[in-house]
């Protein structure tokens, strides 16, 4: 299986793909939001090609333009295992726009579950895929 097998698998009718640093305590791992229909996907340890293709990081460079942001996700050179998670927009509860690195870069998604999900678009275009695609 390759590594794009993975994410596509179960993955239908995708409408947009973001380039997104996913953050989960003091860790911070490149990745790739993906919206669909119902559901949107966090997938960890992916990145998007300049042609907007989702491959891993294993096998193409970084998206990552700025240094400490890179810095802060390849600073441990070991690479963590590829996940993608399925989120249904139905069970969001709250999304609140926030800071990182005192840049307005970020959201946290809140899930009627009490589970959060904080991405960090390190291109600086939060509010194009918020408006478009999130509720």
């Amino acid at each position: 299986m390759q590594c794009n097998d993975l994410i596509y698998t179960g993955v239908r009718d995708v409408t947009g793909r973001e380039s997104v640093v996913i953050v989960q305590g003091h860790v911070a791992v490149e990745g790739v939001l993906l919206f669909g229909q119902k559901y949107f996907y966090v997938c960890e340890h992916f990145t998007l090609s300049h042609l907007q293709e989702v491959y891993c990081t294993r096998h193409c460079l970084s998206s990552i333009s700025d240094s400490f942001i890179y810095t802060l996700c390849y600073k441990d050179q070991a690479m963590g295992q590829q996940v993608c998670s399925r989120y249904s927009y139905d069970d969001i509860k709250e999304i609140h726009p926030v800071r990182f690195l005192l840049q307005e870069v970020a959201v946290e998604i809140f899930f009627e579950n009490g589970y959060s999900v904080f991405l960090v678009f390190h291109n600086g275009a939060r509010k194009k895929p918020l408006k478009r695609y999130l509720p």
